[in-house]
């Protein structure tokens, strides 16, 4: 398998599975008042965001194999600021709205977020170039 195919194969792994976290936060958000059905839910999205984050570290490697420890650095320091928000925007949320309607917002609102970066992931596994195949500055080959 080429590299080219690798690529398209993990991209579109991690996006699908961003997606399908982006749909159970989504049904946690529109869920009924039962609790368990949205724990249920919510447990879900947490077991297929895992799902995505199994590429990461090999994508780096892929990607600028002579810093790829520092690129993982920015990367992991650029993905902990959702982690510091997300709590802060949910009680936001939740004491602005009442609680049903602030978490059914908040739920709303973290599953379209998880989408975006899918549908990132899919734009750019199918725009992209295989490796090697670019052209260097100057027109050499």
């Amino acid at each position: 398998m080429n590299a080219a195919c690798r690529r398209t194969r993990l991209f579109t792994s991690q996006a699908s599975s961003l997606l399908l976290t982006s749909a159970l936060l989504m049904g946690a958000a529109y869920a009924p008042r039962h609790g368990s059905g949205i724990a249920l839910l919510t447990a879900g999205a947490y077991a297929a965001c895992a799902l995505s984050t199994a590429g990461y570290s090999a994508a780096y490697f892929e990607v600028c194999p002579r810093c790829a420890g520092q690129a993982f650095a920015v990367s992991n320091t650029f993905a902990t600021l959702p982690g510091i928000a997300a709590p802060l925007i949910a009680q936001g949320l939740v004491s602005r709205l009442g609680a049903e309607d602030g978490w059914r917002a908040a739920f709303g609102l973290f599953g379209f977020g998880m989408a975006l970066p899918a549908l990132l992931a899919l734009f750019c596994c199918f725009r992209a170039e295989p490796i090697g195949t670019s052209q260097r500055l100057g027109g050499a080959a």
